[in-house]
């Protein structure tokens, strides 16, 4: 598959099939996390692999609205940053979340990023890191309503 189909294959999802991600399959994703780019060579993110149902629970309320289906999914990848070694933490977890979402559907899952509250998060996340975006790395089923797009 080359990158144009990539792009086009790749779909932001809500709703996941039972089939989980095997592990070797979650390492590919994170080690195409760890080899995304950082301003500086500054590498200051940390992933954390969520697949207990009680903390996918919590985190789906670390966000006012629009983050239900993450209690639904079987396994999330946590993209933390350590706001003390960079200065452009937003854009350094947003690279690698979207470089995962792209090794995911290469390996036929999907993803899902979206940013999270802060204040919400420093419930889940009792850390000095701020808690960027989830990444939720599942395998999943398009909705009958989720458009396809094709680009000439």
């Amino acid at each position: 598959m080359d990158f144009r189909d990539l792009v086009q294959k790749r779909r932001s999802i809500r709703k996941f099939s039972d089939k989980e991600l095997s592990p070797e399959d979650v390492q590919t994703i994170l080690r195409a996390g760890l080899m995304s780019p950082t301003s500086k060579s500054s590498r200051a993110w940390h992933f954390i692999v969520i697949d207990d149902k009680n903390m996918l629970e919590k985190m789906s309320q670390c966000k006012n609205a629009g983050a239900d289906f993450v209690k639904d999914a079987p396994l999330a990848v946590v993209v933390l940053m350590d706001t003390e070694l960079t200065d452009v933490w937003v854009e350094d977890a947003s690279i690698a979340a979207v470089t995962m979402q792209y090794q995911a559907s290469d390996l036929a899952a999907a993803g899902h990023k979206y940013v999270c509250e802060e204040e919400k998060t420093k419930e889940c996340w009792p850390t000095t890191c701020s808690a960027c975006c989830f990444n939720i790395l599942p395998h999943g089923r398009l909705s009958a309503s989720s458009p396809s797009v094709i680009l000439p």
